[in-house]
């Protein structure tokens, strides 16, 4: 089973990669909260199992007026590793 690595990037370099491949499948990834901190975004080449991209917009809190407190989005490459030991 391989291992997927994660590589931190930016925000220019995720929009770059959604631009040139607009045909990318966007799978947003639940917390199971309902009131949850995060959200977060896979995306993948149409017919792969594996993402190519991970995003995550978190937050601290909510305001009076249900605006997210101290908003942040990150954004990793996803690189699926063979194991040496899989024939």
């Amino acid at each position: 089973m391989p291992t997927t690595l994660y590589v931190p990037t930016t925000r220019e370099v995720a929009v770059a990669i959604r631009k040139a491949h607009p045909d990318l499948c966007a799978y947003a990834v639940a917390s199971g909260e309902e009131w949850s901190p995060y959200a977060e975004t896979w995306w993948s080449l149409p017919g792969s199992p594996a993402p190519i991209l991970r995003q995550r917009t978190s937050w601290d809190g909510l305001d009076a007026d249900r605006r997210r407190i101290n908003e942040r989005h990150e954004q990793w490459l996803c690189f699926d590793v063979p194991d040496p030991d899989d024939d």
